[in-house]
């Protein structure tokens, strides 16, 4: 090339020339100026992949490299951007908030300037610059230190918080299958069987003190995501047992199917329409099987274990 310039590096280099009279020009060698600002860094040409392409026009004005594969590095944000565009809308405007601590004098803050973002890239959680958010959330908490002053990725701790984001978003918009594991209060109405402790074997409500144990099905959160149904099955007994003196508690209680309110993983209100009370035998009495009702409040203890 010495000597002469080509067409190609005439077109790219005169960058007063309009685009439209590029058309039609591909170009694949790099223009003689780049070339050198390369060779100076000590970059090869085949470390460097460039696309340059009039939109609408199928010939690009120059690609070098344009198929190799790199790493995205800074142009990763195309990939936000582009989320947020097709989320937001190219109208969308975040607000940014500036705070002032302190007193201006002469011009000059003597504090301290805080500047507080806005805008909520989950406000729509299954969405695509969500999902991009906590993906780049979870990469940064995994980096740590390689004690070398070079920095390495927790491969176990990323996947761990992916894990986390995932159950997170089933929990808000799937139905699940969930480990029912309570402690609560409440009340029985049952008909308990005659072991000399009560006067009647008439149906009565009873206090009850219990836990459950088993598993079913949690619905999407509801209601400002505050809310959550539960159906399931179970069974409970031990703890009352222990609690209560009376001749409900000699008897295993089975849950063949209950329904739950949970409120923010913190409470749940709870009921069993058609309880098994298991007594078994005692002084040559066979098992014997009643009928019950209990309704109450418990905490589920399953979401605190999750939280661990």
């Amino acid at each position: 090339m010495t000597g002469t310039v080509s067409s190609c590096g005439r077109a790219i280099l005169a960058l007063t020339v309009p685009l439209t009279l590029w058309a039609g020009i591909a170009c694949a060698e790099l223009p003689a100026s780049l070339s050198q600002t390369l060779r100076k860094s000590g970059i090869p040409e085949s470390h460097v992949g460039i696309l340059v392409q009039e939109i609408g026009n199928p010939v690009p004005l120059l690609a070098h490299g344009e198929n190799r594969s790199f790493n995205p590095a800074s142009v990763m944000k195309l990939v936000t951007t582009l989320a947020a565009l097709d989320s937001l809308g190219p109208a969308y405007t975040f607000r940014t908030r500036v705070y002032t601590q302190g007193a201006l004098v002469d011009g000059v803050l003597q504090g301290n300037l805080i500047v507080q973002g806005g805008g909520d890239p989950c406000k729509r959680e299954g969405s695509v610059d969500c999902w991009t958010t906590r993906l780049v959330h979870a990469l940064q908490e995994s980096v740590e230190e390689d004690g070398s002053g070079g920095i390495r990725i927790d491969g176990g701790k990323f996947a761990k918080r992916l894990a986390q984001h995932g159950d997170d978003f089933r929990r808000h918009h799937e139905w699940r299958g969930y480990l029912h594991l309570t402690v609560g209060v409440g009340g029985l109405y049952s008909d308990p069987i005659d072991t000399g402790m009560t006067a009647t074997n008439e149906r009565r409500t009873v206090p009850l003190i219990s836990e459950q144990i088993g598993a079913g099905l949690a619905s999407p959160t509801f209601f400002g995501e505050r809310l959550t149904f539960k159906v399931g099955m179970g069974a409970s007994g031990l703890l009352y047992r222990a609690a209560l003196d009376s001749a409900e508690s000699n008897a295993i209680m089975v849950h063949p199917i209950f329904f739950a309110l949970d409120i923010s993983d913190l409470v749940e209100a709870y009921v069993s329409p058609a309880m098994l009370m298991l007594y078994p035998p005692e002084d040559g009495r066979d098992t014997q099987v009643r009928w019950g009702f209990s309704a109450g409040i418990s905490v589920p203890l399953s979401a605190y274990l999750d939280r661990l």
